[in-house]
């Protein structure tokens, strides 16, 4: 049921606005399918900054014109908008056809005539031997799981999933053959794709993304094999009955003009095409079963290594372009009409920040908030990357124009300095441009197993004086720099301030995951470098934590451009395990294990 009994219903509205129900809400959390850019993490925020917008002025028509997996669409079905859910990627509409478009109560209405939707479902995961046409299992999956070549194979798939996919779209394809003229059949085919789509994008040997696939299932870290071998089975799709009906199309977001309350845009904000980073998802949802290249190197390993369908140039969004996204956000905020616009951004987009607010200052008053999550990323990790990134909102009141540029300068730096929380610092840098304070280390947080939790005892404080203000920012027992505080410390600073501080900052940060772990390699080793060496050794709790990071860093580094760094590395922890075995307890059984995952990466 909609969380909204009424959405012109102010006090109603606020009172839905309960994250805990979000956060637990099946509908909003399960069956989404791994995406990049994918919101589920943000809707409690979202869902915030909705009903802060609907007590202003009520919502009842909303547009997601980038809907992509659906995450937000959901959202707003859930909180009882109207919600018109787009993209122009086909099996992105599909699986907002199916969880946003279709109501749970005609689900079954849908399959009345074939015993219900159950039913149907239980049939297809039934199905067995081999399918009619080996389509994905013929060019994405090798011939035999046990005996995978993953120079002479595509593995997206074992070979029984491919398989399955075979089987159950073939099976679609034939007792419900698509029907433009008859919506009934739309509806049918969008619940059973959308339940295939997720089961295909769920147990895909990748990072989530398909412009390439593991070597080996898993990975030469075999990381996720649970997920990726375990069979495919459809699951009965999660729905929910909307206060009002919702609708799908599938065009360019500029060419959705229909007037709204409340438009939420959320368009590709880095290089990652999803055209070419999710086709195989489009070959299921289409069946149209392009021809695949199957060349072959003298050595007989595959030239087109993924197999992209060529076809993936028809939906290359601009927005990818640092050369076309500004112009095409300025197309976009010309086309569009709503009173209020909602931009979700990522402050390492194409369009930088201040560019982007510039353009959008231009057609209304301008809000914005940010917040922080874990941005979903596939692929291989940089030395340097960090999950943690900030999103932020852009709030556009376009009946309150104002035509002002508006300077983000300090909400820029000050989102730039409250992003290095976490992050660990060089003692002897951060002495060098702070004065330092040495504490007692208090005690760790109660959750001491879960995986890198922060520890929250203060074991410093660097004082930084700038501009005649002063500053006191408190760091861990690992010289990482902690959050609690940190707002009050700097809330009458100005920008020029604050821009000195995050220089300071950013100076004695750790550069990269190979100085962190020769930071943590003293902090481990009685009698080292660091001040806090004797007390964190002496503590079991820091150890342990700081043991943990070190793994961390170091399986960062074992890839075949890090090799050098990697392998100077390892060779202290071993000297020091040597010396000192009661500081590292476990430790050298780990990093055979982390040596011999990096010798396979480094042959290929």
């Amino acid at each position: 049921m909609a969380a909204w009994r009424d959405s012109s219903n102010t006090e109603g509205v606020l009172q839905a606005i309960d994250t805990s129900r979000i956060r637990t809400e099946a509908y909003l959390r399960e069956q989404l399918i791994a995406y990049i850019g994918n919101k589920r993490a943000l809707l409690p925020f979202l869902s915030g900054v909705f009903g802060r917008l609907h007590e202003q002025r009520p919502v009842v028509t909303f547009l997601d014109p980038f809907a992509g997996s659906g995450a937000v669409a959901r959202l707003a079905k859930w909180l009882g908008f109207a919600v018109h859910a787009n993209d122009w990627e086909y099996y992105a509409c599909l699986l907002n056809e199916a969880s946003v478009a279709i109501d749970s109560r005609h689900a079954e209405e849908l399959f009345a005539a074939d015993g219900g939707l159950e039913a149907v479902i239980g049939e297809l995961n039934a199905l067995h031997g081999p399918p009619p046409v080996a389509y994905i299992s013929r060019h994405y999956a090798p011939r035999q799981t046990a005996t995978a070549d993953y120079r002479r194979e595509r593995l997206f798939y074992t070979r029984e999933n491919a398989e399955f996919i075979d089987r159950v779209r073939c099976e679609i394809e034939d007792r419900y053959p698509p029907d433009d003229c008859d919506p009934r059949r739309r509806g049918q085919r969008a619940l059973l794709l959308a339940a295939l789509l997720y089961q295909a994008a769920t147990h895909a040997n990748t990072s989530g993304v398909f412009k390439a696939c593991h070597k080996g299932f898993g990975g030469h870290g075999a990381d996720a094999l649970h997920r990726i071998l375990s069979p495919m089975r459809l699951q009965i799709p999660q729905l929910i009955d909307g206060r009002r009906a919702c609708r799908v199309t599938m065009h360019d977001a500029a060419e959705c003009r229909a007037s709204y309350d409340l438009i939420y845009l959320d368009p590709p904000y880095n290089q990652h095409q999803y055209g070419s980073n999710y086709f195989l998802l489009n070959s299921v949802a289409r069946w149209d079963r392009p021809p695949v290249d199957e060349r072959r190197a003298p050595d007989g390993s595959l030239m087109a290594r993924a197999g992209i369908r060529p076809d993936w140039v028809q939906t290359r969004s601009a927005y990818c372009s640092r050369r076309h996204a500004t112009a095409e956000f300025e197309r976009l905020l010309e086309a569009l009409d709503a009173p209020r616009l909602v931009l979700s951004y990522n402050a390492q987009g194409t369009v930088g920040l201040e560019e982007l607010t510039d353009i959008v200052s231009r057609h209304g008053r301008l809000e914005i908030d940010a917040t922080d999550y874990v941005r979903y990323r596939g692929g291989r990790q940089s030395l340097t990357r960090r999950s943690g990134n900030h999103e932020f909102v852009l709030i556009v009141h376009r009946d309150e124009r104002t035509h002002a540029a508006v300077d983000i300068s300090d909400f820029v730096v000050r989102r730039t300095i409250a992003e290095l929380c976490g992050r660990a610092f060089a003692p002897q840098r951060l002495r060098d441009v702070a004065e330092l304070e040495e504490r007692s280390v208090s005690p760790a947080p109660t959750a001491v197993d879960a995986p890198l939790v922060a520890m929250r005892g203060v074991c410093c404080a660097a004082r930084f004086r700038l501009n005649g203000r002063i500053a006191l920012l408190n760091f861990d027992a690992l010289y990482r720099l902690l959050a609690e505080g940190l707002q009050e410390q700097l809330v009458d600073w100005d920008t020029p301030a604050l821009r000195g501080l995050l220089e300071r900052l950013q100076a004695a940060v750790c550069a990269d995951h190979a100085e962190e772990a020769s930071l943590l390699l003293d902090f481990l080793s009685p009698g080292g470098l660091l001040p806090q060496s004797a007390e964190v050794c002496s503590r079991a709790r820091e150890r342990r934590f700081a043991i943990r990071r070190l793994l961390l860093c170091l399986r960062k580094l074992a890839h075949p451009k890090y090799r050098a760094r990697f392998e100077a590395l390892c060779r202290r922890v071993r000297r020091a395990a040597g010396v000192h075995a009661d500081c590292f307890p476990g430790v050298l059984p780990q990093l055979d294990a982390l040596e011999a995952l990096a010798r396979r990466r480094f042959i290929g």
